[in-house]
């Protein structure tokens, strides 16, 4: 018997354990999914010294609960009705709101919700947001939710913001654990298709190596028609995740991403150019220049097929964000910025906030953000909006974005420009 035989069936056995365990695992759910269920009313809380109250549900879920938030749980499901709460499920965790259901697999979440509007921020991902749409939302990314069923643009970030969040929990965000695979296999088991199934196997897909494995759940991804640009998923997690994708991954993104383009080429190019160009200086910086020439190859690619479809107007808009990138079809490298001196930076904030009708207490403060040259994070400022707010937040002077936001002691993901917030207020 040759080498190749042995590991073919070395394969088949292991994916036909995993399945019959799968099995086992799914008598076991549907036995105690038999048994009543918890009835929807607050579970008592564990108070801590930062301001989180802290919830510990079955499962391995790490439950983070701001003050005065409404919730109830039913079946180890958190539903949430106001209020402000970061799961981490180191298994499978679920948070319901009035807007949105989010589901997570090895992962964690910052949910934020009242009866209008849901805001999911992933902390550790990605996760699963079921609302009039279907989708993934990847890891260092968020989302906002309307009851009324629309769905806010997907954005970025800052990775200060991730590290804060992140430090609140006990429990270190690892890789996927045997155990969660095998959960994940269950889930496969069940049938294809579905948006559960598809969310598995694309969230496998980021841990194995594999490449029978990862064909394997490729395939299960290939037949779903439940998930919302499942392309653009596949582009995200390669921002927000450390060393390359599969190339079968990402290979298959590029389809989805060229059927996009087809129908919003200006759209698609003016969301996916940023995307691209971050995904290829991590891997070069990360020593991955293989993994990084296929992206390149790949945005090429796009390009070419956009450019035709465009006006001359609109070529017009997209050509200087093309140029200023390795995301082109002429091949044009990456020209570096000069990073502004911080005390540059710290005087171009408070001349920004100055002129926004900020008003300035004893207590506010311009801290230059060292790791973000050109942020400046500014505590302490108040506002006379229809009320007034207390506000803290950091500003990226060149694009006037606030992020990381605290309005009146509630912590905020949005990254928004500084007019559309005072707007707000």
């Amino acid at each position: 018997m040759n080498t190749q035989e042995i590991t073919g069936r070395s394969m088949i056995a292991v994916l036909v354990m995993l399945i019959l365990f799968g099995l086992i695992l799914i008598t076991q759910e549907a036995r105690s999914f038999s048994k009543q269920s918890m009835s929807a009313s607050a579970i008592p809380a564990k108070e801590r010294a930062d301001g989180w109250n802290e919830l510990t549900l079955s499962g391995d879920q790490e439950v983070l609960i701001a003050k005065d938030s409404e919730y109830s749980v039913e079946a180890d499901v958190l539903k949430l009705r106001r209020g402000t709460v970061i799961l981490n499920a180191s298994k499978r965790g679920s948070v319901i709101t009035h807007s949105a259901r989010v589901d997570l697999l090895g992962a964690s979440a910052y949910v934020t919700a009242d009866k209008n509007q849901t805001t999911v921020a992933t902390l550790k991902g990605p996760v699963l947001v079921k609302s009039h749409r279907t989708g993934i939302l990847s890891e260092g990314f968020q989302m906002l939710l309307s009851a009324e069923g629309q769905n806010g643009k997907i954005q970025s970030i800052p990775d200060f913001w991730l590290t804060e969040k992140r430090s609140l929990l006990k429990q270190a965000s690892q890789d996927l654990s045997l155990q969660t695979r095998e959960a994940v296999h269950r889930a496969l088991s069940v049938g294809s298709g579905t948006s559960l199934s598809t969310y598995t196997a694309f969230r496998l897909l980021l841990e194995v190596q594999e490449q029978n494995v990862s064909d394997l759940l490729l395939s299960v991804m290939q037949k779903d028609r439940t998930m919302d640009d499942l392309a653009m998923s596949v582009l995200q997690s390669g921002v927000s995740r450390a060393g390359p994708l599969p190339e079968n991954l990402v290979l298959w993104a590029e389809k989805g991403l060229s059927q996009r383009i087809v129908g919003q080429p200006l759209e698609t190019l003016q969301e996916i150019t940023p995307l691209l160009l971050r995904i290829q200086t991590s891997l070069n910086n990360e020593g991955y220049p293989r993994s990084a020439k296929l992206w390149k190859e790949m945005g090429d690619r796009l390009v070419t097929l956009a450019l035709p479809l465009l006006s001359r107007e609109e070529q017009a808009l997209i050509m200087p964000s093309l140029e200023s990138s390795s995301v082109s079809s002429t091949g044009t490298t990456v020209v570096d910025q000069v990073p502004l001196h911080p005390r540059d930076a710290e005087r171009m904030a408070r001349d920004i906030i100055g002129q926004s009708g900020f008003l300035f207490t004893v207590g506010t403060t311009f801290s230059p953000v060292a790791e973000h040259p050109g942020a400046v994070r500014i505590e302490g400022l108040q506002y006379a909006g229809t009320q007034m707010h207390a506000v803290s937040f950091s500003l990226n002077v060149s694009t006037k974005e606030v992020s990381s936001i605290v309005l009146d002691g509630t912590s905020l993901p949005n990254t928004l420009s500084l007019d559309v917030f005072l707007a707000s207020l």
